[in-house]
């Protein structure tokens, strides 16, 4: 049986949600709500992890848990590089004339928030009912 061990990419998430990248972007309304309640989620699953990977070997229902908030953890740090790609590719283009020109191309930066925070908003529910599965078991318990 193989370990599910998230607690070092989850505390890695964690620091890349506050990480300059998020700051550089500006965070905005919706945006700025997701990636509160992103890190107010990820706090608290960070609290029960350790307990969780030390049963992982004794419960089926742990393990199989553990491996909905790796596949989770994952779809959330694909959505943080491309925050980390934007901050990059903003830095570079600082002067007027790009900014015009990305105003109106595919990476408008009020559509890229917004796009941003619908991703945001799709992981962090995805967390969210892994976390109520976890309410569940204890119930069962």
């Amino acid at each position: 049986m193989t370990e599910v061990l998230l607690s070092p990419l989850v505390g890695t998430i964690l620091d890349s949600l506050k990480s300059w990248s998020l700051k550089e972007l500006e965070l905005l309304g919706s945006l700025k709500t997701e990636v509160a309640s992103l890190e107010s989620t990820l706090t608290t699953i960070q609290a029960v992890l350790q307990d969780a990977e030390g049963k992982q070997w004794k419960s089926e229902a742990i393990k199989n848990w553990l491996g909905k908030l790796k596949q989770a953890a994952y779809d959330l740090e694909a959505v943080l590089e491309d925050f980390n790609t934007e901050a990059q590719s903003r830095s570079l283009h600082t002067d007027a004339r790009s900014q015009v020109t990305s105003f109106f191309s595919l990476r408008n930066p009020l559509l890229f928030r917004l796009d941003m925070a619908r991703k945001f908003k799709n992981v962090r529910e995805k967390l969210d009912a892994i976390a109520g599965e976890k309410k569940l078991m204890r119930r069962k318990r």
